[in-house]
């Protein structure tokens, strides 16, 4: 409303000028013809009835694209894009003053459409009507989203077209005015006029002398509110100058600035404090010219201030609150990359840069994909940029948790990450943003946890839930001779009771290394049990499954375990065909390890006794010659007792076996000189349990344990 009042003041203004001048009046010294020629608005004068331009400042000739003269051999209704009628409606409700405001599209020289906002006042000279038309182009202010900024924007624009006017001579209107006491008269009208308009701008608009205190000569009644001081306290320095308001922070700048624009015959623009009478501070925005007399030398300056704290205070938020965002961003601990709608990165955080090998300098403007190269750890291809997808839909994007980052450096790294569209309050897409962190470590831990579900920890063979699973992949007819090898480690309770179970997962091991070296790779070999392992043999027949036990067989044979050689007892069965049931193949290939293992309990096991107890009496001669005398003792005491033959054995071999049980304690603390702590004393006391639960194991010791 601000807007159409001024520009319909303006028009009044212009439009009377010329009926006045039409009149006879007396020439002013204001040029009007001059300012309706070269000032910035475009300005039509058009018969209306015919639609004819009769006149075109430099303006509209700039606007449209036609030269002046084209423009005033044209009609109205050939820039309008309505139709000759439509368009000879509109100009007959302007000249009657039905309405003065319109809204148009107006197509220029290169076939452009603009849309125009269209002020229009019938005028008469003498015999002579027509419309005098003022015209903005409005197109681009249709497209702005941030209407506040704007309107301020259009009032400044519109207070400095004042400014002009009223500083302004014309040219145009100069051909015209040929009295100059009646064009005094028109002069202090136009004045009565723009002091109205100018009444109700918010801000004060200004004319004042070029010296150091900026002595007003014209104070808008819009100062007080903006300074606090009533114009007549401001003019000429009445009570206080200009110069005492402004914050002396700003005070030589701005004279030395305007020093510049003068030199310079260029706009002065401006931002500095000022403070108010009631002692406040205020930002303000100073628009303003230099207006030269005809030696062109400065007659005074003129222009308009407007109060700019509510902005100078948003932009202060603003920046505070990019400050808390890039420090948040900074002290995260995922990498976050922001992009424009084109997809070029604006912002990467010091974790990004760190993750991508880019600093911020290097990959500002850069394609996202440039930066953020991503590609699928299976296939080794490129992942579709993310960012692209999230722009596109206007929805949050994850990558496949199969995903690579490859560094500037070609390091390579597992990350998980999300792509997130950014709107404004409106829903207007701006960008995207990407948040992705290093997942090198979850990797790891989940590959950890995925093998240890499938293989013994001991071991680091397959387990038995994996060994199932393959048993019923692997139960196909295309795999067939399907072999079975099961395979159980012999003396495993007796290693543990004699040397605990540390030793025990030692045979394990060993067992389990004898195996994977005679198999072949693509055998199939898991731990089912304590003892127990199980080999699965796709396509392999009973002879070849035989082979591949014997050479296990022999491989155990070659190694030892705490002194005692390594013995695994091993069965195998083979399906033939679909008609075999594989839990049978199982049950047989169980049976025949039992066997087995049957057989070399008693062919071997009472000989494991004597190899330990030989292994003990090597490693330490002090303990052989105890145990022979403690033997000889024993058989004496029996014959004291005049026990038979059988008795006196059994003591005898009792007596060399009391100390068996030292094979678990280190020879060290078994020749040990020195005085025993308390703990070595305890493990040395725990040696004749460990030598009952050696000597209970086998039957034909049990008596003696």
């Amino acid at each position: 409303m601000i807007r159409r009042f001024i520009i319909a003041a303006l028009a009044l203004f212009l439009l009377a000028s010329l009926e006045s001048s039409a009149q006879g009046t007396e020439l002013s010294p204001f040029n009007y013809g001059e300012l309706f020629e070269q000032h910035g608005s475009i300005f039509l004068i058009i018969d209306h009835e015919t639609g004819r331009i009769k006149e075109a400042n430099r303006a509209a000739a700039h606007f449209y694209g036609y030269s002046q003269e084209e423009l005033e051999s044209m009609y109205i209704q050939e820039i309008n894009i309505l139709s000759p009628e439509e368009v000879a409606k509109e100009r007959t409700t302007a000249f009657e003053q039905k309405r003065n405001f319109f809204i148009f599209q107006h197509r220029l020289a290169d076939g452009e459409v603009r849309t125009v906002r269209v002020y229009s006042y019938p005028y008469a000279i003498g015999d002579r009507e027509g419309l005098f038309t003022i015209i903005f182009d409005v197109t681009a202010e249709q497209q702005l989203a941030a209407r506040t900024r704007a309107k301020q924007t259009a009032i400044i624009a519109l207070s400095l077209l004042l400014v002009l006017i009223f500083a302004g001579v014309s040219y145009k209107f100069n051909q015209l005015w040929v009295k100059e006491r009646r064009q005094q008269r028109l002069l202090a009208e136009s004045e009565r006029r723009y002091a109205t308009l100018l009444s109700n701008l918010h801000g004060l608009v200004y004319r004042c002398k070029f010296d150091r205190e900026w002595t007003m000569e014209y104070v808008s009644w819009g100062g007080e509110e903006l300074t606090g001081y009533p114009a007549e306290d401001l003019l000429y320095n009445n009570k206080l100058s200009f110069n005492s308001i402004i914050h002396p922070e700003y005070k030589e700048t701005l004279w030395q600035e305007w020093q510049v624009v003068v030199a310079a015959k260029s706009k002065f623009r401006q931002e500095y404090r000022i403070i108010t009478r009631q002692g406040r501070e205020k930002w303000v925005l100073e628009l303003g010219r230099a207006v030269y007399d005809s030696r062109g030398e400065v007659a005074a300056l003129e222009g308009i201030i407007t109060d700019v704290t509510p902005l100078k205070e948003a932009e202060a938020r603003a920046r505070a609150n990019e400050e808390r965002l890039k420090a948040t961003l900074k002290s995260v601990g995922d990498g976050v990359i922001a992009t424009n709608r084109q997809g070029q990165v604006e912002m990467i955080n010091p974790v990004a840069q760190h993750l991508t090998m880019w600093t911020q300098e290097e990959a500002f403007g850069q394609p996202l994909t440039e930066v953020f190269k991503v590609i699928d750890e299976q296939t080794r291809l490129p992942v579709a940029d993310p960012a692209a997808v999230a722009l596109e839909t206007g929805q949050t994007v994850t990558i496949a948790n199969t995903a690579l980052l490859v560094g500037k450096d070609g390091t390579e790294r597992p990350i998980d990450d999300s792509v997130a569209p950014i709107k404004d309050e409106d829903g207007v897409l701006l960008g995207a943003v990407v948040v992705f962190r290093d997942s090198s470590e979850q990797r790891r831990r989940q590959r950890e946890i995925e093998h240890l579900s499938y293989h013994d920890m001991l071991t680091g063979l397959y387990n038995r839930r994996f060994f199932e699973t393959e048993l019923e992949r692997c139960n196909t007819a295309r795999n067939h001779p399907l072999s079975v090898i099961y395979a159980d480690v012999n003396d495993l309770k007796l290693i543990n009771d004699a040397f605990g179970h540390a030793a025990g997962d030692q045979m394990l091991v060993a067992s389990a290394g004898v195996i994977r070296a005679q198999c072949r790779s693509d055998d199939i070999i898991a731990r089912i049990g304590g003892d127990e392992f199980a080999i699965l043999l796709p396509r392999t027949d009973a002879a070849a499954a035989a082979a591949i036990a014997n050479r296990i067989t022999a491989g155990a044979a070659e190694e030892k375990v705490m002194g005692v050689v390594l013995s695994i007892s091993l069965g195998w069965s083979t399906k033939l065909d679909e008609s075999e049931l594989m839990f049978q193949v199982i049950k047989n290939a169980e049976d025949h390890m039992y066997r087995e293992k049957l057989l070399y309990k008693t062919a071997h096991r009472s000989s494991l006794v004597k190899v330990l107890h030989a292994a003990l009496l090597h490693e330490c001669g002090s303990e052989a010659i105890h145990a022979k005398r403690v033997s000889q003792l024993c058989v004496a005491i029996g014959e004291a007792y005049s026990l038979g033959k059988k008795e006196l054995e059994e003591l005898a071999i009792a007596g060399e076996l009391h100390d068996i049980g030292k094979i678990t304690v280190p020879i060290g603390l078994i020749e040990k000189a020195d005085a025993l702590s308390d703990a070595e004393l305890e493990e040395i006391r725990r040696h004749d349990e460990a030598g009952y639960r050696l000597l209970n194991t086998l039957p034909e010791y049990a008596q003696l344990s």
